[in-house]
């Protein structure tokens, strides 16, 4: 017993350092082990409908890396986005994958590979742009998806100008002093003129639409007035009465001062109508010669054959000669052409004084 007592210091120091070394080698496993667990990051990788994880002891990874070690490949229009590392430990890396995307616009269709982004970032990547009226069939800021079919009708405008002729009217007034049809303009008549702007509005090079911007008359129309004869008895003269002037059922001026009876003769000129008479009037059809003593210049008259059956008609005396100097012709009745004169021959007329 004695021999026990003596050598149980000895077995407790021993048997104490076996527990302590235990202890020892405990705490460090598990030390150890709760060190690696504390330095390990979890990557959540989302590949369409896959979701991978991906563990790392790396917080300053990139993410080319992640989804290179990760056996995730990309193509070159596809896209990721890497959130880093939270304070657990913890990342999200999204891949976006490409997909085609069709734009039809100035008379063309293009695809593009979109992995996400709107309507307008596809536009930009197929170098189109967007005016501000053009039409698309989609909203520029709505999201692409598989699928989607992009269309843009281009609007453009243009001012155009139209001219219109604007008819003149005539206003036609009857007179016995002239031959049936033969007609006398006292005033010519001039077509006006109508300018309209307009707007247009075409969708990819058609008209649609078409506003009036003005329309407006530059130029009045004038209106033309003129004479048309009615006597049925051929008149030569182109000198038209005034409008009180009449004549009675005989053909004979109503208001006259007194009537000479004599012969008339005819001449023309080569240079009509640009010849002047004696009296320095311009010699035109109606224009008579005279002797100014008998007959004055300016003085308005009517002449017809004795016989009624030709009638010079309204005329003046604008001219004088030496056949009427000396009697022997009482007038001389100019004509526009040497034909007229020579048909004309001479004649018996009577001459009404009218003023």
């Amino acid at each position: 017993m004695s021999t026990f007592w003596k050598k149980l210091p000895a077995v407790w120091s021993c048997l104490r350092f076996r527990i302590v070394a235990a202890a020892l080698v405990s705490t460090i496993m598990v030390a150890t082990l709760t060190g690696i667990t504390f330095a390990t990051n979890i990557v959540y990788i989302y590949d369409d409908e896959d979701v991978l994880k991906y563990y790392t002891t790396n917080s300053e990874i990139s993410p080319e890396e992640v989804l290179e070690n990760g056996g995730v490949s990309l193509s070159a229009d596809d896209e990721f986005e890497f959130t880093g590392f939270d304070e657990s430990g913890t990342a999200s890396l999204t891949v976006y994958r490409a997909f085609p995307v069709s734009i039809s616009a100035d008379g063309t269709t293009v695809e593009v590979m979109m992995a996400r982004g709107t309507v307008n970032d596809a536009l930009e990547k197929a170098g189109l742009t967007l005016a501000d009226d053009d039409l698309i069939n989609v909203s520029p800021y709505e999201k692409v998806v598989s699928g989607i079919e992009i269309s843009i009708n281009r609007v453009t405008y243009e001012t155009v100008t139209e001219e219109t002729i604007l008819p003149f009217e005539v206003e036609s007034k009857e007179t016995k002093a002239l031959y049936k049809n033969k007609t006398i303009v006292t005033q010519a008549g001039k077509e006006g003129k109508q300018i309209a702007t307009f707007r247009r509005t075409l969708v990819d090079g058609v008209v649609t639409d078409v506003e009036t911007l003005s329309n407006e008359v530059v130029e009045q129309p004038v209106t033309q007035h003129q004479i048309v004869g009615t006597s049925l008895t051929p008149i030569a003269s182109e000198i038209l009465p005034p409008e009180d002037f009449e004549l009675d059922a005989n053909g004979v001026p109503v208001n006259y001062s007194r009537v000479l009876t004599g012969k008339a003769t005819a001449y023309s000129s080569s240079r009509y109508p640009n010849v002047k008479g004696a009296s320095g009037q311009y010699l035109k059809p109606g224009s008579v010669a005279v002797n100014p003593n008998i007959i004055p210049y300016g003085s308005k008259l009517y002449i017809t054959s004795t016989d009624g059956r030709y009638v010079y008609g309204y005329a003046v005396a604008a001219d004088t000669g030496t056949a009427m100097m000396d009697g022997r012709v009482l007038v001389d009745c100019f004509f526009a052409t040497y034909a007229e004169s020579c048909h004309f021959g001479a004649k018996t007329v009577n001459v009404y004084i009218l003023s």
